[in-house]
């Protein structure tokens, strides 16, 4: 082959290398403010983490795609991602889902200096409640029902917010993360801007066990295999040294193996 075919030749491979993608790079969409379990100032936390250990594992390496929380389906659905975090049962979804793999602790969280006894959703029904973005979706049709035409009812896509709402007396319940609550608690005593006060928390959600959505069924598949046997791996017990003296729960009971907590 003379030099001038075989430049031709190289020439030709960079120009069509784009469509020639990694078969092992799979793109995930992840939610936006979703701290602790997925930082949006930097590729990682603790969710995420928990996910590309697993991925390694398998042999792929992932790359996020950050859109709002609301917009994580779509990004899957029409092929801008491969798979998908942080999916609910109680959402309506049309491609192939994993089995459990994470589980947010949600409760509804109140200023301990007013002593607000709640027992169950229905009382919910006598307070203002400011509660995360989408959350009777997530939350499910018993949240949803208690909420349903409550005119002093709001959701934040900025969680942030629910802090900051609470502590300035302008909303009686947050209904939040209890580890999203705390790192935002966090960013805020680092900001200094509001005087946080103690709260108290009702545990009145079951935890809010999650899933991975794919585009292939048998990367799913691959998936839930590798995790029933996560937590045997090395880089698990690493991801809790890291993560546990900056979150509430205990991280085994945060990070799932394919089954919901008891």
């Amino acid at each position: 082959m003379s030099l001038r075919l075989l430049a031709a030749f190289w020439l030709m491979i960079l120009l069509v290398a784009p469509a020639w993608a990694d078969p092992t790079t799979v793109r995930v969409a992840v939610g936006l403010r979703l701290a602790p379990y997925v930082l949006d100032n930097e590729v990682g936390g603790l969710e995420y983490e928990y996910v590309d250990m697993i991925m390694t594992q398998m042999g792929y390496q992932i790359t996020p795609i950050y859109v709002p929380l609301r917009d994580v389906p779509a990004a899957v659905e029409t092929g801008k991602a491969d798979i998908a975090l942080t999916m609910s049962d109680n959402a309506a979804l049309s491609l192939p889902l994993s089995d459990p793999y994470v589980a947010y602790h949600n409760a509804a969280i109140t200023l301990a200096q007013r002593k607000l006894a709640l027992t169950s959703l229905e009382d919910l029904k006598n307070y203002s409640v400011a509660a995360f973005d989408h959350a009777t979706t997530y939350l499910g049709p018993a949240f949803k029902q208690a909420m349903a035409g409550k005119k002093d009812y709001s959701e934040y896509s900025n969680q942030m917010a629910q802090n900051i709402l609470l502590y300035q007396g302008k909303v009686d319940v947050v209904v939040a993360d209890v580890n999203i609550y705390a790192h935002l608690d966090n960013v805020i005593r680092h900001v200094g801007s509001i005087q946080l006060l103690p709260t108290q928390r009702a545990m009145l959600f079951p935890p809010s066990c999650y899933r991975v959505m794919f585009r292939d069924g048998a990367l799913r598949d691959r998936f839930n295999a590798a995790l029933h046997h996560a937590h045997s791996l090395p880089g698990y017990k690493l991801i809790g040294e890291r993560w546990q003296g900056q979150v509430g729960e205990p991280v085994g009971n945060i990070l799932l193996e394919g089954t919901a907590p008891k």
